[in-house]
């Protein structure tokens, strides 16, 4: 009775993973079709309003800079200064700037062009110039693993996989999405510095644009700092002809 129920338990697992597994090669088929696409390069820009309140706040310090002084002293350290008059805006405004201050979102940078190669394995992808970085990265459809390749250094395997959703369009992409995150911390070899590697995918529903973004940080007294940071986001059914000569653009798109 314990055989049967044993084996019946790891065919439920074995159906359970390959009913799984589809849904996650079919989504990566979805998104990333071979051939060349025209790439927005994305840059990472603060809440404007955060900007603005920020700087008539930074104005108003250095107008009353004994005061700041005294009154810093009294506040434990990490901790956000308490709302006060001096701060040269009203406490409404100051709890908005405080809630904005921290939300992000991409503007753009440029273009370049983007190839992606599609097999049956494993999907991998070229690119020129800010986009280089892509050049190292490969998705594995059977065990939903990534690899980074930087050259001169060891392969990286990502084995942290994560499946991403939202069903609000209220976040940084105005978009509800889903999509996929790998990652892994890990010691550089003979050194104890540690490094953490971030590859996200997504589908943004509602531009039909694929997402990408790519994150390096290093270990700092602590505290991981971003080290590198590559966003970008391409029509997913917008493919260029493969004769079609395309210049990376790094300048900042004029409106």
């Amino acid at each position: 009775m314990k055989s049967i129920l044993l084996i019946t338990s790891i065919l439920f697992s074995l159906i359970s993973y390959s009913q799984q597994v589809p849904a996650f090669v079919d989504s990566l088929n979805h998104w990333f079709i071979n051939g060349q696409y025209s790439a927005d390069i994305l840059v990472i820009k603060p809440n404007e309003k955060a900007q603005q309140l920020e700087k008539i706040i930074q104005d108003s310090i250095k107008n009353n800079l004994d005061w700041y002084t005294e009154f810093s002293k009294t506040i434990k350290k990490g901790s956000d200064l308490p709302y006060h008059r001096n701060l040269g805006i009203s406490e409404s405004e100051y709890q908005e700037f405080l809630l904005l201050r921290n939300k992000m979102h991409y503007g753009l940078k440029g273009n370049a062009k983007v190839s992606i190669m599609n097999n049956d394995t494993c999907i991998a992808f070229k690119s020129v110039g800010f986009l280089i970085g892509l050049n190292f990265i490969s998705l594995y459809k059977s065990d939903r693993f990534a690899t980074v390749a930087p050259p001169t250094m060891p392969m990286v395997k990502l084995n942290r996989f994560t499946e991403l959703r939202s069903k609000d369009s209220r976040n940084e992409f105005s978009s509800e999405y889903t999509g996929f995150r790998w990652n892994q911390e890990l010691t550089e070899n003979e050194t104890t510095q540690k490094v953490w590697y971030e590859f996200v995918v997504l589908h943004l529903y509602a531009t039909d644009h694929i997402f990408i973004q790519i994150t390096v940080k290093s270990l700092n007294n602590g505290q991981y700092v971003t080290t590198n940071i590559v966003p970008l986001s391409f029509k997913r059914n917008v493919r260029l002809p493969i004769q079609k000569k395309e210049i990376q653009r790094l300048e900042p798109t004029k409106k």
